[in-house]
């Protein structure tokens, strides 16, 4: 299970990675555009800074999501507790993120929940003494 739950945590550096690229290209995209914009129509001051604008909320949009993947995958690939809990948090906002997101967080739900994966992170215990699901309550 530790190889799953390292390979989780690259899972979560790559998208980081993806979400970084991504911003980038808008803001150089959308800067462009601005100075293009700006070139051709000199009289048009309003538009340019607002196109501008738009690519540097675009970067700094997939930044701050990028940021907590970034501390997850360094969490998961280093055995943190504390990465465990952010990943399962990410992993419950991931759900929403249809197709890719879900199918990341159901694989990271399955990893981090699992008997094996508390007990990669040194959570959990022996549960031996404790009744078995199949005897009867008794007090």
């Amino acid at each position: 299970m530790r190889a799953h739950v390292q390979a989780l945590g690259v899972v979560y550096l790559i998208y980081g990675v993806l979400l970084v690229c991504f911003g980038t290209v808008g803001l150089f995209l959308f800067g462009g555009l601005a100075a293009l914009m700006g070139w051709q129509i000199p009289e048009d001051s309003i538009a340019a800074p607002i196109v501008d604008a738009m690519g540097g909320a675009i970067f700094a949009m997939c930044v701050a999501v990028a940021v907590p993947k970034f501390l997850a995958a360094y969490g998961l690939l280093r055995f943190r507790p504390w990465g465990r809990v952010l990943a399962l948090v990410l992993c419950a906002l991931g759900i929403l993120e249809f197709p890719i997101g879900t199918a990341i967080s159901g694989y990271g739900f399955w990893v981090l929940v699992s008997r094996e994966g508390k007990a990669a992170f040194g959570i959990g215990g022996d549960y031996s003494s404790l009744p078995s699901a199949d005897q009867p309550f008794s007090q």
